[in-house]
């Protein structure tokens, strides 16, 4: 019984330290599924096809400069060290 508690206890630590990944990951996906998602929305209140289309593409626009500004920090440093091997 000692056994599985520190295994859980082991596990929840584990939880609390990737926790911001997990955050980042969910803020990731959302960002991802933005304009499907507003596209359902608008269906199910029988809007127009034109303005789904119109509202689905400007919140997906939207999603992925977002996203971009979220991950350019996290690219940065992949890209500085190719950089760094094609000067050797």
């Amino acid at each position: 019984m000692s056994n599985f508690f520190s295994y859980i206890k082991s596990q929840i630590k584990y939880l609390k330290q990737s926790l911001p990944q997990i955050t980042m990951a969910l803020i990731v996906f959302v960002l991802t599924i933005s304009g499907v998602a507003t596209a359902i929305i608008l269906r199910y209140l029988e809007f127009d096809g034109l303005v789904i289309l119109f509202y689905s593409v400007i919140t997906e626009a939207i999603g992925i400069i977002l996203l971009y500004l979220f991950l350019k920090d996290y690219l940065k440093p992949q890209e500085e060290e190719k950089l760094t091997k094609k000067m050797k």
